[in-house]
């Protein structure tokens, strides 16, 4: 399967309560995939979806989420789905593919209304929730590679007793 404007072999996958669109190729490193997805990180997905649940329920209002490395954007849209009590929840990557697939998985699950995703560099989009009545109340960063070249933006958007994944 193709998507207009991606020149891209697709297979759909289920994870989750999510259905997404993945390239259908062998996994890569980030930097040589067009889009990366990791199907062995499932398990850290489901543990970020049952630790956003527990906060959620504990903060008793609706939550903000951030994804800066969205990839095929599975993550969001877990949350979206997922988590009772999401009302927003902002994906970024830096990569044109990836943003175009993760507009379609968005569509493809129905959660336009919470989740929207932005062609973005990590640090800038983080920086721009930087502001106070700007910031998240939950950033997960999942770099492939080590998250210290996000960490101080990471931590300016995130509000005062949130969560730093």
């Amino acid at each position: 399967m193709r998507l207009p404007g991606l020149d891209l072999e697709l297979k759909e996958v289920q994870e989750g309560l999510a259905r997404i669109l993945v390239p259908a190729g062998e996994i890569r490193a980030p930097k040589k995939a067009p889009v990366f997805y990791n199907p062995v990180m499932s398990l850290n997905r489901d543990v970020a979806v049952l630790v956003l649940r527990a906060f959620s329920k504990d903060m008793g209002r609706p939550l903000r989420a951030c994804e800066p490395l969205c990839g095929c954007g599975v993550r969001g849209i877990r949350f979206a789905l997922e988590v009772p009590g999401i009302e927003e929840i902002i994906m970024g990557d830096l990569n044109p593919n990836a943003v175009r697939l993760s507009e379609e998985n968005i569509r493809r699950n129905g959660v336009q209304d919470l989740v929207e995703v932005r062609l973005s560099d990590a640090n800038v989009l983080l920086t721009s929730f930087s502001a106070p009545g700007q910031r998240f109340d939950y950033v997960d960063l999942d770099p492939f590679g080590s998250p210290s070249p996000f960490m101080d933006s990471a931590v300016r958007a995130t509000r005062s007793k949130g969560l730093l994944a």
